[in-house]
């Protein structure tokens, strides 16, 4: 059995279900649907142990967001934690965190019932934009100009907005703007190289990430419950951890994600560069072990126990 098996076997568990179905109601059967389907092949998220993912896609269920990847909603993402051993960047835990989509992100702002449509869109040098930074302010000289059909231009920048209460608030933000960004906060961006990492999600898909990135911003200001002002605000320092290794040194060790949509690979490409004491290096490598599911764990009533324990239930 492996941890992908190993994790749904206790996902399926007669009393760990019967819990979720007293936690989330009529949702229960549906939350252990989406699990095991952020499971399928992803093993990385297997090895964060059930406690870790079910407390990630907890939170999600809190928010009324699907952890489904397809729908875009909300993404359980898996996080190696690395050390050095012996020279060499070695992973000794993984953590599951919680990391909201930009459709998610709309979703929870809608719900307050004042936001109307929300919506982001690439700028091109062929709108003959014009930004007043002072003020605010953005002026479009050629809004009919349709990349799809016309002649190609160079995206300069990019603008997000939403309907409050019948008046459109909008932000923009710079190509070059997006880029510092990038550089300061994301972990996609290669400090060695000077370069964002050409298999990042930023790499591969920059302009849906820079939307994102934008609508994110706009949204912190937007009407919304506490709970939900919490949750953006988690997921914005979720994005901006550093991980990255004091040495400048090239890694070219860029799997800490698996089975995601791009959206939302975006902030692990580097290792953690950690220092500790013998006795904690060997609490880590105790607390990792109790973390993975091994192949011959039992799911008898008493483990489910200390399960639902775990999860502080």
């Amino acid at each position: 059995m492996n941890e992908i098996q190993a994790v749904q076997k206790q996902l399926n568990n007669e009393k760990v279900q019967e819990k979720f179905s007293e936690i989330l109601k009529d949702q229960g059967p549906s939350f252990v649907a989406s699990l095991s389907t952020l499971l399928t092949n992803n093993e990385l998220l297997a090895k964060a142990g059930t406690n870790k993912i079910v407390t990630a896609a907890l939170k999600a269920a809190a928010l009324d967001l699907s952890v489904l990847p397809d729908l875009g909603e909300a993404y359980v993402i898996p996080y190696e934690k690395k050390r050095k051993v012996n020279g060499k960047w070695t992973t000794v835990d993984v953590d599951a965190n919680l990391q909201l989509g930009y459709r998610g992100l709309i979703k929870l702002v809608q719900n307050t019932g004042r936001v109307g449509k929300v919506a982001g869109v690439e700028i091109y040098a062929a709108n003959k934009p014009k930004y007043n930074r002072i003020y605010g302010e953005l002026s479009i000289g050629n809004p009919e100009y349709d990349p799809d059909v016309d002649e190609p231009s160079e995206v300069v920048g990019y603008l997000a907005y939403y309907y409050l209460d019948g008046h459109r608030i909008e932000n923009y933000w710079s190509k070059k703007k997006v880029l510092k960004h990038v550089e300061k906060f994301s972990q996609s961006w290669d400090s060695y190289k000077k370069e964002i990492r050409p298999k990042s999600a930023w790499g591969t898909s920059f302009d849906a990430m820079a939307i994102k990135t934008v609508i994110k911003d706009l949204l912190k200001f937007a009407p919304k419950s506490q709970q939900v002002a919490k949750a953006i605000a988690d997921d914005d320092r979720s994005d901006r951890r550093d991980i990255t290794p004091a040495e400048k040194e090239p890694v070219t060790d860029e799997t800490p994600t698996i089975n995601v949509p791009e959206e939302a690979a975006t902030e692990a490409d580097e290792p953690k560069l950690e220092t500790s004491s013998p006795n904690q290096t060997a609490q880590t490598k105790q607390d990792t072990a109790s973390n993975v599911a091994p192949s011959d764990m039992s799911f008898e009533d008493n483990a489910a126990d200390d399960f639902l324990k775990g999860l502080g239930y």
